[in-house]
């Protein structure tokens, strides 16, 4: 990380002025005509809350590209086996949802849960869509993330009676908490209609 004089200055959004440089030029291009006195964004990247959390300090209330990470909830699911097979195709982890999808790795992983070898096999091999058992993937999906709900709803319960620490970062940490059950939320409503 470098500073940056002049650019330090500007606060993140998900979307905001263009940053470009190269070894001789830093150049900031708005993105709208702004008005006098109004404040000026650039983007850091294309970074969800939690990463701008951990990097920044801070989380948007208002972030396209926020995501949840979900190796938490479903490598426990896994038999070493079942690992095994992902690791071998290369879909072992990393899988997230965002306001919009459930990635492609974290289907991958939830058809070794509910389908035969042979069927998984064959959609990831791309020689069946998984269309015919989506439903099926979906419902251990949101039995999944409904329990994930119940976790933070006691992570959340936790925060509030706790008096450890400072009290802004307590607000920060329920706060990311709260955006992340939203997410959560609005995936099961996706999924179940």
């Amino acid at each position: 990380m470098v500073l940056q004089p002049v650019a330090d200055l500007f606060n993140h959004s998900s979307s905001g002025c263009g940053v470009s440089f190269d070894d001789a030029h830093f150049t900031i291009t708005t993105d709208r005509a702004y008005a006098t006195g109004e404040e000026v964004f650039i983007c850091y990247g294309r970074h969800g809350n939690d990463f701008l959390l951990v990097e920044y300090g801070f989380v948007l209330d208002s972030n396209k590209w926020d995501e949840v990470g979900l190796d938490e909830l479903i490598l426990p699911e896994l038999t070493q086996r079942q690992k095994d097979y992902l690791d071998e195709a290369g879909f072992l982890g990393k899988y997230v949802l965002d306001a919009e999808t459930v990635c492609y790795r974290t289907q991958v992983a939830l058809r070794i849960l509910c389908l035969s070898l042979r069927d998984w096999r064959r959609f990831v091999a791309g020689e069946d869509d998984g269309e015919a058992r989506q439903d099926k993937v979906d419902d251990l999906l949101v039995s999944i993330l409904r329990k994930y709900i119940e976790r933070i709803e006691g992570v959340l319960k936790s925060l509030g009676s706790s008096e450890v620490g400072e009290t802004c970062p307590r607000e920060m940490l329920s706060r990311r908490w709260r955006q992340i059950v939203k997410l959560v939320d609005k995936t099961i409503v996706r999924l179940e209609s």
